[in-house]
């Protein structure tokens, strides 16, 4: 084809973009390795009014403003052409800048479509560029002449008696105070924007309608594959980013999206983008392009976290892209009517939300530490030992880093009744005592944390009492933590997500742990051999007060406790009068090293009157 046939030729496109009033960047729709990539073209016979430059390291150094009805001119081409097929012709090429100048009609028939020139002329949104020669006879040229002359006679556009400056677009290029910015549109109903650069799959660049801010915002809830950086020669990207940037950018570039801002994360905005056709972050789940995220689920509004965890768990089921190998956990069989579950009664990592669909029922005869329950199956009589999911009681850790932050040169404390001595953590243990012990609840078996060196395997579960979830209630008083899993651990709470929205409520309220002190319990302990004398002494003081109130704390046999006196805080132990039952096994020091112990038998029925005192007595 010689290069007179190429210029006479008719092209067909799709718009992606619009740069200016006057260029567009397109793709072709017939492929070929020349043709690949998108490139730009510039309307033939016109010049449109300039867009402001973006300034320069994010200050407002080497910016610029709109020239009048710049803006309303690319609004005019960007509403009409982008997404949409046209059809052009190159008229002639300027070497030294490689442009193509183009007559541009949309549709696929240049004889039927809409001559894009005339359009603009018509609404008097550009100039019309002064020929000679032979080109100002030309017939095409003639007509345009017209054109322009009968806008300057109607008074459109920029011919209109309108002051220049109303038609200036005041674009902000920066946030003084993002979170500030958050906080006051939270209220606010959806927020109208136009998506002006897609960075990757889940971080955009938007201009926010009609203030004229210009942000960049990350989807809420979701991460797709990362690019690698510009410049770097080290990196790769990951596999899919390409693609689920050419997914966003396809659907969402120069496209008007309703944006919900729901929170700031390092100076960018974190937001929910809702096209017509519905909400990107949803699709790019479903399409495998993305992997829900912990931090920021908990961001999301009502009703959304659980359609994404629902639909990342159809693209995991079905293997799409990145969930290629994954490879699902497998359910317990404690979980009764576990199989009966199916995808429309999802909670929020894809596993039933309505705790009456499985579990089974034990009795609750002991809470440990905040976070550890000893439990009776009434399946099978037995007992055992199970830990909330994902809760982590405050420990005695958390006390020693913090007292390490406060006095790095001084000695760590001992800790020797954590009970009382870690903050919050006996109004914890009390929350669950006052609420479980003797009751019934509903037990789900979340996983099964493996042994590891020291520390035996952990069955966690998610404990109902009637339909309230123990875990989440503990959280939400500020008195435990979620523990933070790795973001591909399936090994967490089946309610997950309503465990890290409990913590952020708390925080936001300043209870419990996330207040500014207290939380300790006071106690004076009467029990042992060195406070033997002072017990004596206290015994006619018990004696006046007559009935008092106490918390079995532990049962050394049958008849034998130590009792929490609630009123005076005081720790003693207490013999049941007048029986004295068998004693059970126990432990005993050798030659009054308490470093090393023996066992020593039990007596015949010692066993069961422990167990018997334990569970009716046991912190009671």
């Amino acid at each position: 084809m010689t290069n007179q046939q190429s210029l006479a030729a008719v092209h067909h496109a799709i718009v992606k973009s619009i740069f200016s009033g006057d260029t567009l960047v397109i793709k072709q729709l017939t492929r070929s390795p020349a043709n690949e990539t998108e490139q730009r073209i510039s309307l033939n016979y016109i010049t449109a009014p300039k867009l402001a430059r973006p300034p320069i390291d994010n200050g407002a150094v080497g910016s610029s403003v709109d020239e009048p009805y710049a803006f309303e001119t690319r609004e005019f081409l960007r509403k009409k052409l982008v997404g949409r097929e046209i059809c052009y012709t190159v008229d002639f090429q300027i070497p030294q800048s490689n442009r193509s100048m183009c007559t541009v009609y949309l549709g696929k028939d240049k004889e039927t479509g809409e001559n894009i020139i005339e359009s603009l002329l018509s609404e008097g949104l550009v100039d019309l560029r002064q020929q000679t020669g032979q080109r100002a006879a030309d017939p095409k040229y003639q007509r345009l002449v017209i054109i322009d002359e009968q806008a300057k006679a109607n008074k459109r556009g920029r011919y209109s008696d309108h002051v220049a400056d109303a038609h200036v677009r005041n674009i902000k290029w920066t946030l003084d105070n993002p979170k500030q910015f958050v906080d006051e549109l939270k209220s606010q109903p959806p927020m109208d924007a136009i998506v002006e650069f897609v960075r990757d799959g889940n971080t955009v660049r938007c201009l926010l309608m009609p203030s004229y801010h210009l942000v960049t915002v990350q989807l809420t809830g979701i991460k797709c594959p990362m690019l690698k950086r510009e410049g770097s020669s080290n990196e790769t990207n990951e596999p899919f980013a390409e693609e689920a940037k050419q997914f966003v950018d396809t659907r969402l570039l120069q496209r008007q999206v309703k944006v919900i801002l729901d929170g700031v994360n390092n100076q960018n905005l974190v937001g929910t983008l809702l096209h017509p056709n519905g909400n990107i972050a949803l699709h790019l789940l479903k399409e495998g392009l993305a992997k829900c995220v912990d931090w920021s689920l908990t961001l999301l509004q009502p009703g959304w976290r659980e359609k994404y965890r629902a639909t990342e768990k159809y693209a995991k089921d079905s293997r799409l892209r990145i969930w290629k190998n994954y490879v699902p956990q497998t359910g317990y069989g404690d979980n009764e009517n576990n199989a009966s579950n199916d995808m429309g009664a999802t909670a929020s990592n894809g596993k039933s939300n309505d705790p009456s669909l499985k579990g089974y029922q034990a009795k609750v005869l002991e809470v440990m530490n905040g976070d550890a329950l000893t439990i009776r199956d009434l399946r099978d009589n037995k007992i055992r030992k199970v830990y909330l999911s994902s809760v982590r009681a405050p420990r005695a850790a958390d006390l020693q880093q913090k007292n390490d932050e406060n006095n790095p040169s001084g000695t760590r404390q001992q800790i020797k009744r954590p009970l009382y001595e870690i903050p919050y953590l006996f109004e914890a243990r009390e929350l669950l005592r006052k609420r479980l012990v003797g009751k019934a609840v509903r037990v789900v078996t979340d996983y099964v944390q493996p042994a590891s060196d020291d520390y035996p395997e952990k069955i966690c579960c998610t404990v109902y009492a009637g339909n309230v979830n123990l875990g989440e209630a503990l959280i939400s008083k500020g008195l435990a933590k979620a523990v933070r899993h790795r973001q591909d651990d399936e090994k967490r709470s089946s309610h997950y997500d309503d465990l890290l929205t409990a913590e952020q409520q708390a925080e936001k309220r300043g209870v419990g742990i996330f207040s500014n002190g207290g939380g300790l319990q006071r106690i004076v302990d009467m029990t042992g051999e060195s406070n033997k004398e002072r017990a004596k002494g206290l015994l006619s003081v018990l004696q006046r007060n007559g009935r008092m109130e106490g918390v079995v704390e532990f049962v050394a046999s049958g008849s034998r406790f130590r009792v929490h006196l609630l009123k005076d805080n005081w720790i003693v132990s207490f013999l049941l009068s007048s029986i004295n039952c068998p004693r059970a096994e126990r432990r005993v020091p050798v030659g009054g090293n308490p470093q090393q112990t023996k066992v020593e038998a039990g007596e015949p029925f010692g066993a069961e009157a422990l167990t018997y005192s334990k569970e009716h007595f046991l912190q009671r």
